[in-house]
């Protein structure tokens, strides 16, 4: 397939729905769009957060079936309902790669899974991303600081509670999360003095943020959200020796990814609204967890 769809696009502060070309590239497939979420990556976007080459089609994660194959992409996926579980440097959807708000997008074959036609693996990469955290951390930190209280880091403290490693979310005083983050259990902190954290989780775009804290605990272990280690957002070097890991996700943490998905979906979902067709999100009021959109030919 190629020609032009009609895609919610972010461009500056503004976001509409405009009419993109699309190409299936090698080694990528194409999916015809069932559900797709805005999320905080898109927010950040649109809020001249993150340096991105605009306009971009909006949308970090979604599900779709696969229609088409480009050259060199002969997979068993055909006709399959798939989840997006890894990026990679190349491939972030929406500030590299084509987002999922769309009637149809393209991705790399090898970033997909096959999953059940539901909307909740719209959260299936945010979920291999904390089960690949838990797997850079388990048996090598007592105290964990989880910065950031979107998808990622709430799932990453997620798995860090039921392993039992001392951990705590931070989240700012007037942080939307507050209320999530007791539904679901966790440990919160409003201070970077609280734990004396051996680890950092760093699932927030507000770098200055990060370089506090690692600053000021005894961090041995630095976990970052794709964006920050792949897409260049600069966390300054520290002078002492600290182990700096990127999780991209990827398939074969898709078992753990999607039971967490099932566990915590029905918490998560409460604070997304969901809406037919595709139109542009209020810039005022948004739901903290974003907006899951279903495709009108879904």
């Amino acid at each position: 397939m190629e020609g032009l769809v009609s895609a919610l696009v972010i461009d500056g502060g503004v976001v509409r729905v405009d009419n993109v070309p699309l190409v299936v590239p090698r080694d990528y497939v194409l999916l015809k769009i069932l559900w797709a979420r805005w999320g905080s990556v898109d927010e950040a976007i649109r809020r001249g957060l993150l340096p991105v080459d605009i306009p971009v089609v909006a949308g970090y994660t979604g599900i779709g079936v696969v229609v088409e194959a480009g050259i060199g992409s002969n997979t068993a996926l055909a006709g399959k309902p798939v989840s997006l579980v890894r990026v990679s440097e190349n491939y972030m959807p929406p500030v590299i790669g084509h987002g999922f708000i769309s009637p149809y997008t393209v991705v790399p074959r090898d970033h997909l899974v096959i999953v059940q036609r539901d909307p909740s693996y719209v959260i299936l990469l945010d979920s291999a991303l904390a089960c690949e955290t838990l797997r850079v951390l388990e048996n090598k930190t007592r105290s964990v600081l989880v910065l950031g209280s979107g998808i990622y880091g709430l799932l990453a403290a997620y798995l860090l509670h039921s392993t039992g490693i001392e951990y705590a979310v931070f989240a700012g005083k007037n942080s939307a999360s507050y209320p999530i983050i007791r539904e679901l259990g966790l440990a919160i902190t409003q201070s970077l003095d609280t734990l004396d954290s051996d680890a950092i989780v760093a699932a927030s775009f507000d770098t200055l943020l990060v370089e506090e804290a690692v600053k000021k605990a005894e961090t041995r272990i630095l976990v970052l959200h794709p964006l920050i280690a792949y897409k260049g957002i600069p966390v300054r070097p520290f002078a002492r020796s600290l182990e700096i890991v990127g999780v991209t996700g990827g398939k074969k943490f898709a078992g753990c990814a999607i039971q967490l998905v099932k566990k915590a979906w029905r918490v998560l979902s409460s604070y997304m609204s969901f809406v037919k067709g595709f139109i542009p999100p209020p810039s005022e009021g948004l739901p903290a967890l974003g907006v899951v959109y279903e495709a009108s030919s879904s």
